[in-house]
């Protein structure tokens, strides 16, 4: 068995342990970390972009992505390589009708052109043979009907990173047996140019994943997915809906509107109709687009005029106003800054977010300032040798006056007063 082919099978068996699934099946329903960010952007998607009543969902999983269909009135077919895993879906979906199937990706028990949309969720970024996996489900798919599914972006990596370093991560787990580690990566070109070859038109590339963390960093911002602080913050997408609402927000007004430069995963939206003259046209008009961003520098508004609308700006105030989003507009704008030092993000926001983010921004500098002279100062001191007793360092005992004596008589931003 090649390495492709043994990391396929590996894929394909990995959920049919009914503890997995149950694993699995509690995860979707998870409220902590940037789960329910994510659940919700791809829900929104999906609704955008089914067309017809007949749905097939490929690597059902546990319904997520469907039963809301379902609910809703659509007719809808479930396929998944687990017997466990649509067991569960069984159970969740209760008394809502829907049809479910045992397959394989490449061989979907299903008759030709029999389905007006496929979806698929969090599938494709397991395998690395997508070409013959879209040529199946284009079999399925009637004509002018639509597919959509989701995978990682390799533009992303390759912008993002040295080439090596973006190779070793894209076939990480493909050749060295680590098949837990794989993530299958692809670039919007190879696409375009796939389907371009096999009767399928280009309808939109969706980026989504601008903060939704491990293990699909985005590596413009990948500095603050590991902070603490940064992790904390979004430990309360479960628990504050402000905060969620915002978070959906900030993802469906930047990354969706970019390219698949701009995040680690995007939503590729096919539709079942030849068009390569289309594809072609499209594929330039997205290079230009990218060309475009690149450009525009300072002004991110040039890339995505819609900031410029009053409604969305109104709607940013709103949101603002809560002060858990503040902190997390403030931690992005910071981070995005320091990737892109050109970015001037103040034409953005009305005046007084910009004096208190500006603010606060001030007072980070001083405290990395005030940390890094009274961590180092023993060190560097020719008195340095005086402050350990016995073997003891002195100089730690000393940090906690040290620090309020610095913000007092150096900086000038504290009174000294407590409170």
């Amino acid at each position: 068995m090649t390495d492709q082919n043994s990391l396929i099978a590996w894929k394909t068996q990995a959920w049919t342990n009914p503890d997995m699934v149950a694993w699995y099946a509690m995860r979707m329903t998870d409220s902590s970390g940037t789960n329910p960010l994510k659940n919700r952007v791809e829900r929104h998607i999906v609704d955008r972009c089914v067309v017809g009543q007949d749905i097939l969902d490929v690597g059902i999983g546990t319904g997520r992505g469907s039963l809301p269909l379902a609910r809703r009135g659509y007719r809808v077919t479930g396929i998944d390589s687990s017997q466990a895993m649509l067991d569960e879906t069984r159970r969740q979906a209760a008394e809502t009708p829907i049809e479910l199937r045992q397959g394989d990706v490449r061989e979907l028990p299903v008759a030709d052109a029999a389905f007006d949309t496929l979806i698929s969720l969090n599938v494709m970024v397991h395998f690395p043979h997508w070409q013959p996996v879209l040529q199946e489900w284009k079999r399925v798919v009637r004509p002018g009907g639509r597919m959509l599914f989701d995978i990682h972006s390799l533009d992303h990596l390759e912008a993002a990173l040295p080439a090596e370093q973006a190779r070793e991560i894209a076939e990480a787990g493909l050749n060295d047996g680590a098949h837990g580690a794989y993530m299958s990566h692809m670039r919007v070109k190879d696409l375009v140019t796939w389907c371009s070859q096999n009767g399928l038109r280009i309808l939109a590339i969706i980026p989504v994943g601008g903060f939704f963390g491990p293990p699909a960093y985005n590596r413009w911002i990948k500095p603050l997915e590991d902070r603490f602080a940064w992790k904390r913050l979004l430990s309360w997408l479960g628990h504050d809906n402000r905060l969620l609402d915002f978070a959906v927000f900030l993802e469906e007004s930047f990354p969706a509107f970019l390219t698949s430069r701009s995040t680690c995963r995007f939503f590729a939206l096919l539709e079942n109709t030849d068009a390569a003259a289309e594809n072609t046209a499209w594929l330039e008009q997205y290079a230009q687009f990218n060309e475009r961003i690149a450009a525009c520098g300072s002004q991110p508004e040039a890339a995505l005029p819609h900031l410029l609308d009053p409604g969305w700006q109104q709607a940013l105030c709103r949101h603002l106003a809560w002060p858990r989003n503040r902190q997390l507009l403030h931690l992005l704008l910071t981070e995005l800054c320091r990737s892109f030092p050109q970015l001037n993000w103040r034409d953005l926001l009305p005046p007084a977010f910009v004096d208190l983010f500006d603010d606060w921004l001030l007072q980070e500098q001083i405290d990395d300032a005030t940390l890094g002279m009274i961590r180092t100062w023993s060190t560097a001191s020719v008195a340095g040798e005086s402050l350990t007793h016995n073997g003891v360092p002195l100089a730690p005992g000393l940090e906690y006056h040290l620090m309020e004596a610095l913000l007092t008589r150096h900086f000038g931003v504290f009174s000294g007063n407590r409170t």
